[in-house]
């Protein structure tokens, strides 16, 4: 940028100006190099840690050891529905329809 200018102030200013955010750069990156500690722009580390733990003693408890059970007859009536409607639609026929809003989908199933 010195060779560039004219006058000696505007090469003078322009290279301290760029001096200036390479450094302010570099310090900005020596602090993201270090993110832990005690200051205002570090990671809450004690925070999560102290939720970390929460979590891990609510899988200890006893209502967690147990799985969740599902019934049967709800489960084959889902399926049932659920592979009768995809039986029912003809995806070679599948469109978008434009006049209508994007998540809306006509389908002309043959039946």
């Amino acid at each position: 940028a010195g060779y560039v200018m004219e006058s000696w102030w505007g090469a003078s200013g322009s290279t301290f100006f760029n001096v200036f955010v390479l450094w302010a750069v570099n310090y900005l990156a020596v602090e993201i190099e270090a993110p832990f500690g005690d200051e205002a722009n570090h990671l809450p580390i004690k925070d999560e840690m102290n939720r970390m733990n929460s979590l891990l003693q609510m899988l200890i408890q006893n209502q967690a050891q147990t799985p969740p059970t599902y019934s049967q007859p709800l489960l084959s009536q889902s399926f049932t529905s659920a592979s009768t409607m995809l039986e029912s639609v003809d995806f070679d026929e599948v469109r978008i329809s434009k006049a209508k809003p994007a998540d809306t989908i006509t389908t002309a199933a043959k039946v």
